[in-house]
């Protein structure tokens, strides 16, 4: 079953593993989808088909609106009826924008939203050109917008599906919020998405189910190893300075053990660096001012002072 044929939620589950188990297999197997489509580039029909099958991927509906501009083009090249194909791409056009992009709510992408909702649900939804139009509807173009002109004229009124049923989406969205509470706390929840498996760029096409994920929190110690590194350096003439590499070595090895391996190693080897690079700049300035003065005072020694005199 297609997702777009789907009537209850219990379709939409099975549809779901379906769908998800297929794409894994086929990458397993090298092969995707959006391959497959490219290849039927002179056979619209099958492409359409195809794309059908993969909604409600944003891929899937751009490759649909692909198809079906091919085959418009061929009815009006050869005189035949072209206007049912053109009702077809309008309408999966605004399908497409009943899906938002991200959802606040659940910090998810919108297409998590789309997929938990029945197929038959959207395609139910009441619309008209008149009401709908067709700036706000993004998988249309310029030829699109021309076509439908010539066909039907003027719309009233420019909007997205999303807009005039928000109360669908949010009903649908709330169901989702609900089984996150259920798994774990709302406070600690973040979801992310893997992108593009189906095309490739410039535009996303592919977001699979939400995982749960965790944000590394920023180190301090990470931070105040820095900070001593950079004290250390200007103070560096003194025992103080010392004293904060000394510092920043231990602030290296606090955050290896937080998870900061790579930062913290940094810190550690910056840390002795700067220590030896500092202690030899030290060592050259105090030889240097000893041996300066030593040889001042030769300089001005009585002994010199003849040896000088008798060489004259």
């Amino acid at each position: 079953m297609r997702w777009i044929d789907s009537k209850s939620s219990a379709q939409v589950a099975r549809h779901r593993e379906a769908f998800w188990a297929k794409h894994r297999g086929d990458l397993k197997d090298g092969s995707f989808w959006a391959d497959d489509i490219k290849a039927l580039k002179d056979t619209p029909t099958e492409r359409l088909d195809l794309a059908l099958s993969n909604l409600p991927l944003p891929a899937a509906f751009r490759e649909a609106s692909i198809a079906l501009r091919a085959l418009i083009r061929t009815c009006r090249a050869n005189g035949e009826e072209w206007h049912p194909f053109l009702a077809m791409l309008y309408d999966l056009a605004a399908y497409e924008s009943f899906m938002l992009d991200y959802s606040p709510r659940l910090r998810q992408p919108g297409y998590n939203v789309m997929e938990s909702i029945p197929g038959n649900v959207i395609t139910a939804l009441e619309y008209s050109y008149a009401r709908l139009g067709y700036k706000k509807l993004r998988l249309l173009n310029k030829t699109d917008v021309k076509w439908l002109v010539e066909a039907w004229g003027e719309p009233q009124k420019h909007t997205t599906l999303n807009a005039l049923h928000k109360a669908v989406w949010d009903r649908f969205e709330a169901t989702l919020l609900g089984r996150a509470a259920k798994e774990s706390d709302l406070s600690n929840l973040h979801y992310s998405s893997i992108i593009s498996i189906m095309e490739s760029p410039p535009l996303p096409s592919y977001y699979p189910p939400p995982l749960p994920t965790s944000i590394k929190p920023k180190s301090s110690a990470a931070k105040a190893g820095w900070i001593c590194i950079v004290i250390g350096v200007l103070t560096f003439w003194t025992l103080i300075g010392m004293v904060f590499f000394s510092v920043a070595m231990v602030l290296g090895v606090v955050a290896m053990c937080n998870n900061r391996v790579g930062e913290g190693l940094a810190i550690l080897v910056s840390a002795i660096g700067s220590l030896a690079l500092c202690g030899v700049l030290l060592m050259t300035l105090v030889f240097g001012t000893v041996l300066g003065g030593m040889a001042d005072a030769m300089a001005k020694s009585p002994k010199t002072q003849v040896q000088r005199l008798q060489h004259r």
